[in-house]
């Protein structure tokens, strides 16, 4: 088992209260259709490819600054196969009443409300595309059975 996979980590035990916004429904059936729709995976591929054109701009920035640290067998190409390779895209989104509508949101790993504020303001920044496409397909209309 890997160590972040090991549910005796502090990763597994962090209560997890934060989340990153997504969309917002005024019916919760909406937003349920919606989070469905994320889970589908039909359109993962779309969000894999967000996913790399948002990391090949988003690394150079990184790569500039002195507070990047990475492994020393670290190679530039890494980046681009581990957006390629990415796992489950969607494993922790959430439905959650929210001053009277219906928030489809992401749950964050931060334990404290200033982390998650940094991590929202960065995912808002770094990962434009993919954020777009999320309120994209989360505003779709679910499909009708003909």
């Amino acid at each position: 088992m890997s160590l972040l996979g090991d549910s005796g980590t502090r990763r597994h035990r962090t209560v997890r209260r934060h989340r990153l916004p997504l969309a917002v429904h005024d019916e919760a059936r909406r937003a349920h259709a919606a989070l469905l729709r994320l889970r589908s995976g039909a359109h993962d591929e779309e969000f894999r490819r967000a996913c790399l054109a948002d990391t090949a701009e988003w690394y150079p920035d990184m790569a500039r600054t002195p507070d990047l640290v990475l492994p020393l067998d670290h190679h530039h190409d890494d980046v681009a196969r581990r957006a390629k390779e990415a796992g489950e895209l969607w494993p922790d989104l959430v439905v959650v009443p929210d001053r009277g509508r219906f928030l489809l949101a992401q749950l964050l790993w931060c334990p404290t409300a200033e982390h998650a504020q940094r991590l929202t303001e960065l995912s808002t920044r770094a990962q434009r595309r993919q954020l777009a496409l999320v309120g994209e397909t989360a505003e779709r209309e679910p499909q009708r059975a003909v």
